[in-house]
């Protein structure tokens, strides 16, 4: 009985097994172009949520600070300010922080008024240096203006001020609503060209 060469075997295998490694190949590429394009979905979904809170955050602040630019305004003296250094625990962990803390003084109808006022905190050691320089410059006596609120005239706040870390917070918000809105942008619209192209890429040979 006579038998088929083994080369003649192999021939007919080769072109077999070279298929089957283009549509494996093709496989992992469709697979990995699918990783890429859910992972640029997520960043865009992500995105969104941070453009939406950005906005309600933006709104909110914005209507609160323009209503206390409305307030009826006073010439404060300033009869104190220090810089306040605290430690703060969260989630276990200890960190120093710093902020500034000014006792005031104005008159509202006639009568003196006592308050006091605060920035925000920070441990970085660049605005710890600003806020140092600011307190050193603002002592006994200076004056700066403010805003109180008429149901309650010890509420006042900084509607404009060169103080580090204080007065109102939209400018700070616009920013980080636009860097939100530009990367939700960017990352949808990488999301969306990879959906085409591999809506328009050849199906796998089976």
């Amino acid at each position: 009985m006579n038998r088929p060469p083994a080369a003649s075997v192999q021939v007919h295998g080769e072109p077999n097994r070279a298929k089957s490694s283009m549509a494996i190949l093709n496989i992992q590429r469709q697979r990995g172009s699918m990783s890429v394009q859910a992972f640029f979905g997520f960043l865009s979904l992500f995105a969104a949520l941070c453009t939406i809170f950005a906005l309600g955050v933006t709104v909110a602040e914005g209507w609160r600070e323009h209503a206390q630019s409305r307030w009826p305004a006073a010439s404060a003296s300033i009869q104190h300010c220090v810089l306040d250094t605290y430690v703060r625990v969260r989630s276990g962990a200890r960190s120093t922080r710093s902020r500034i803390t000014c006792d005031i003084q104005y008159a509202v109808n006639g009568e003196d008024v006592q308050t006091r006022l605060h920035s925000a905190s920070s441990s970085s050691d660049r605005d710890i240096s600003r806020m140092q320089h600011w307190v050193s410059e603002h002592r006994t006596g200076k004056s700066t203006e403010i805003h109180y609120d008429p149901s309650n005239s010890k509420n006042a706040v900084l509607t404009e001020t060169d103080m580090p870390l204080a007065g109102p917070h939209t400018p700070n918000n616009l920013k980080l609503l636009t860097f939100a809105a530009v990367a939700f942008a960017a990352f949808y619209s990488i999301a969306r060209i990879l959906q085409r192209r591999r809506a328009s890429a050849p199906p796998v040979p089976a």
